[in-house]
């Protein structure tokens, strides 16, 4: 499998989450193009974002939307869900140490929320996909969006 065509491949898999969940609080590993997604979409209060780089870190704080919380993380503190709200109703994980992320997300999921992963076509991804009750990858395989919820599962049965 190639590499996803664009930086933002995920985008209409992610738009079609939004619309069909519209979630209230979101927490993502890699700030950047899908947090300006995120943040405009009406449902969405807030946004935890969660940044590795300084030098990225320090630049997408200049810009980022009102609705979102921008910290810097390094280490082990990097995968671990440490944001303003225990539990959250989606999750973007486009950072580093995305398999650490995932499992750590799983734990802090609302039911029925989902888990979005960038590039998730690595091979170093798949067994924590295969984690998951159900999964679908959209975006040529570029794109998995990950829940345990049966109800969740019916939903994006008939969306993705």
């Amino acid at each position: 499998m190639s590499s996803a065509g664009s930086i933002d491949s995920y985008k209409d898999t992610l738009l079609t989450v939004l619309t069909a969940f519209k979630p209230r609080y979101v927490y993502e590993w890699g700030p950047g193009f899908s947090t300006d997604t995120i943040a405009a979409f009406p449902t969405v209060e807030h946004i935890d974002s969660v940044e590795h780089s300084p030098n990225w870190y320090e630049a997408y704080l200049r810009r980022k939307p009102l609705n979102v919380q921008l910290m810097l993380r390094t280490g082990e503190e990097y995968t671990r869900v440490s944001g303003r709200f225990n539990e959250y109703d989606l999750f973007f994980v486009d950072g580093i140490d995305r398999p650490e992320c995932i499992k750590d997300a799983k734990k802090h999921l609302k039911d029925g929320g989902v888990i979005v992963l960038h590039d998730a076509e690595r091979p170093q991804y798949q067994g924590v996909i295969m984690g998951f009750d159900y999964y679908f990858f959209t975006d040529d395989g570029h794109t998995c969006v990950m829940t345990d919820n049966e109800n969740t599962n019916r939903i994006l049965l008939g969306v993705l």
